[in-house]
Order: C-alpha cells, then structure tokens, then sequence
C-alpha cells in the first residue's frame, strides 16, 4: 500500500463501519469510531498530509453521516422530506464532526511538538 492509501482507508472505512454498525444511526459507536478515524489517519500519514486530514475530518464525517441516514431512513419520499431530514441530520452531525476534528488538530499538534514525520514528505 502506498503511504497515502492507509490514512485515506482509515479516514474513510471507520465511520463508515460505525455508521453500518449502528444501522445509520449517529450515536456513540459512529461518534467513536469517527474520532478514531481521525486520530488514525492522523498518525499514518506524512507530515504533508496532516493539513488533508485535519481539513477533510469533517466533511468526511458529515458525508458519511448524511448517506447512512438518507439510506436507512424512510421517510424521505418527497425532496421537500429530504431537505428537512438533511437539516436535521446534518446538526446531529456537528458534535461528531468536531469531536473528531479536535482529535485530528491534537495529534497533528501532538506530531507537530515531537518533530515526528520527516520535512517535505507529502
């Protein structure tokens, strides 16, 4: 595997296992393993790349977040349903996002402090 695919996998396949655990739910198994994600990705990648997972924490939380819910709710015949789940979904979201973001930012700041990762790698 290549040094980019293993935080890449990490960031993207733990929320995404915690969102199929939970059957689309945002509860404390998504919740966690989304701050796990983080902190995993965070350590596994280059130097270069701690601004690519600090930055896309969120946004990949609140997209997998939004398509386990759009996918195991019902209720969403109409695109007027959709947009009003959506809302919901996506402020149920936000603690999860910024917990997971705060991981990430501690251990980039935790790497940062060591001096761990070599300068320039990408």
């Amino acid at each position: 595997m290549t040094s980019t695919a293993v935080p890449v996998l990490s960031l993207l396949g733990l929320p995404l296992l915690g969102a199929v655990a939970t059957g689309g739910g945002l509860g404390p198994v998504y919740a966690l393993s989304s701050v796990l994600a983080a902190v995993a990705a965070a350590v596994a990648c280059s130097r270069g790349g701690l601004w690519w997972v600090t930055t896309g924490t969120p946004v990949v939380v609140l997209l997998i977040a939004l398509a386990a819910r759009a996918a195991t709710d019902s209720g969403t015949g109409s695109s007027a349903a959709l947009a009003a789940h959506a809302l919901s979904w996506t402020s149920h979201a936000f603690p999860v996002m910024a917990a997971a973001t705060a991981a990430a930012l501690v251990t980039t700041a935790t790497r940062a402090a060591r001096g761990v990762g070599g300068k320039g790698r990408s």
